[in-house]
Formats: structure tokens, sequence, C-alpha cells
């Protein structure tokens, strides 16, 4: 069997969006500790990384963070994600949502970064691992996407996502609260912070209600989603007649070596192509030993 071809692209990192780049020169401005690290040369030098391209915004925004955390500014550089939604793409979110966890969508634009990888007005989307909405609420809200159909399976969040529907006023994204798998029965989740489930870890186990894609979806899909912390194998094999039928484009986060071998493994069967690989995180600790988006088609 032909074995999965990668295209050869030249690296589009996750860099800063526009949006949040135009109000990090606003913070800049209007901020006293932010103009005393300019003069250290500091956060000139910061900048300078970003918009070369040679660090990711999400990364240096971090680093930063760890370091101002304690100080007074550490409210407002960490209520930047909300803000970017909410006045850049008309996006609110209730209070309980974490503005940080919304960071990887409105800041580092992981999803959006690619054109192909857009919905299409009309087109319908599925959600997999939708967490507080963030990417259901673009794709349904400012990218007009036709349907949305979402699942996140940690019970605070999905209510947290169905107050942001309600918001946003928005009538065409369907969640389910439910973890996807292989099967249409339970599963076990490891719950880090109250932020999200995971297949790996240490902290105590959650049994939440799973479902099989192909068992909850009918119709046409144009795109799918999946950031399912571990259960990525689960979550194609239970997704395996909508790949087949519908030939999605798919968008990925795998959460280990091995599980990299073994989505594209899987994905070889349907002469999927990698169109991008994102950028790579690593870790030395437990299963997860590397965080990488993969965008196939």
């Amino acid at each position: 069997m032909e074995q999965v071809t990668f295209i050869n692209r030249k690296e589009q990192e996750s860099t800063v969006s526009s949006p949040a780049m135009d109000y990090l020169n606003i913070f800049v401005r209007g901020n006293r500790l932010a103009k005393k690290m300019i003069w250290k040369n500091r956060y000139f030098r910061d900048l300078g990384d970003i918009y070369s391209r040679r660090i990711s915004f999400s990364e240096k925004i971090r680093d930063i963070l760890s370091t101002e955390v304690k100080k007074s500014n550490f409210k407002e550089w960490s209520d930047f994600p909300k803000k970017i939604a909410r006045e850049h793409y008309g996006i609110e979110f209730p209070h309980e949502t974490p503005s940080l966890a919304l960071q990887e969508v409105f800041m580092a634009n992981i999803y959006f970064s690619f054109p192909e990888f857009i919905p299409e007005k009309g087109e319908t989307v599925v959600d997999a691992g939708s967490q507080y909405g963030d990417y259901s609420l673009l794709c349904s809200k400012v990218y007009g996407a036709g349907k949305v159909i979402s699942f996140e399976p940690l019970e605070h969040i999905y209510d947290a996502f169905v107050r942001a529907v309600q918001m946003n006023s928005v009538n065409n994204i369907e969640i389910h609260n439910a973890a996807v798998s292989s099967s249409d029965s339970t599963v076990e989740i490891h719950n880090f912070d109250g932020q999200m489930g995971s297949k790996f870890g240490n902290s105590p186990t959650k049994a939440v209600k799973s479902v099989k894609l192909d068992s909850v979806v009918s119709g046409q899909v144009d795109i799918l989603k999946i950031d399912v912390e571990g259960f990525e194998i689960d979550a194609l094999e239970g997704a395996r007649r909508i790949i087949k039928e519908n030939h999605p484009k798919i968008i990925i986060e795998v959460h280990s070596r091995d599980l990299k071998r073994k989505t594209l493994n899987l994905l070889e069967e349907y002469e999927y192509i990698v169109i991008h690989e994102g950028r790579k995180a690593y870790s030395t600790s437990g299963h997860i030993d590397m965080i990488q988006n993969l965008y196939l088609y």
C-alpha cells in the first residue's frame, strides 16, 4: 500500500496573529512595566524574535508570563485572548472561561494559518475535543460554517461552552457532553486542574460518557478537528465511516511520537497526505513525549 506522502512546504510557524500584535503594541504604549522592559532591551528583542518568526508568539508570551506572573500587569496580559476574541472577532465568553485557555486559537492562531483548512461558508465541521468552544465559535460566527458538531467530556467546561453559544446567539453549533472514542460506552480520563481531560497523567481519573463519531454524526463532514489529549487513535477508530465516505480535511493534535506513527499508519489506509506539520513541543515525562498538530487531506 502506498505510504503517506509528505508535501514539502516552507515551515509556517504558529506566530502571532495580526490582532494580537495590534493589542500588544497598544498594551506596550500604555503599560509602565512593559516600557521598563523595553528600556532593558529585553522586550524589544522579544518582538524582534516574533516578527522574524524565530520563535512562536505563544512560546514567547508563556516565557514572559512565567517571569511577570507575580507583577501587577499579569491580569492585563492574561486577559489578552478574551480581549482579542471580543474586540476583533465579536465573540464573547462567560467569566468562568479562563482567558489563557483561549490563547492558542486567538493569539497563536494555530487552526487558521492555512487557507485550505479554514471552513468555507456552509461547510460542516466536527470539533472533537472542543474545550470552551473557541474553535467552534470561530468556525460558526466568523468563517460561516453551516454546522459545527462539537464534543466536550468535562461537564463544567461543557456548561461554559453552552453559555458561550447562548451569549453569541449562534444556532448552528450542536454540542455533545461526551468524549469521542472507539465505542459508545464510558472512558476514564485524567482531569488536569479542571481545564482539560487526558488519557495520560497522574491526577485522579473520572468516568465520562464516550461516543463514536460514526454513531452521532451523519451526512457530509468537511473538516474534522481532533484534540483529545491521547485518545487520537480511539477517536479515529470511531470515525472510520466518516473518513471513508467524506474524506474530510483533518486537523489532529498528536500527543506522542508513538501516537503520531499510529495516526499516520491508520490514515494511510484512506490515502491521506500530510499538508503541514506544526511546531513540535517535547517533554521527557510520562507518555506524552511530543505534542504536534498535523494537517492532513
